[in-house]
């Protein structure tokens, strides 16, 4: 179990990582971080709702995010599960009616 856990954290930290790269638009700004690292996802995050996010808290909410993109359950992913752009827009979403993944 705990290695599992410990893959999936990986995998979760290996996702925010890789998305975290700037994204540059037009204007010269960058998108994610206000996207990803915002209230909404901290509130979606911090399950006890006691105002902070535990580390126990982000990993889980991470590893539930990974079963999501992991299409074939079988606990690994793909080039092609990993950059799917629209499970990522289901996985990570960006609007107040979901603020998390399904549990």
């Amino acid at each position: 179990m705990f290695k599992h856990m410990k893959s999936a954290a990986a995998a979760g930290v290996f996702v925010l990582a890789s998305m975290a790269a700037p994204i540059v638009t037009a204007a010269g700004n960058t998108d994610f971080p206000d996207l990803f690292w915002s209230e909404l996802r901290m509130k979606a995050m911090d399950t006890n709702k006691d105002g902070m996010v535990s580390r126990d808290e982000f990993l889980s909410y991470m590893g539930a995010q990974f079963d999501r993109m992991d299409a074939n359950k079988d606990r690994m992913l793909t080039t092609k599960e990993f950059m799917d752009k629209k499970m990522m827009a289901t996985t990570f979403p960006t609007s107040a009616s979901e603020t998390g993944p399904a549990r």
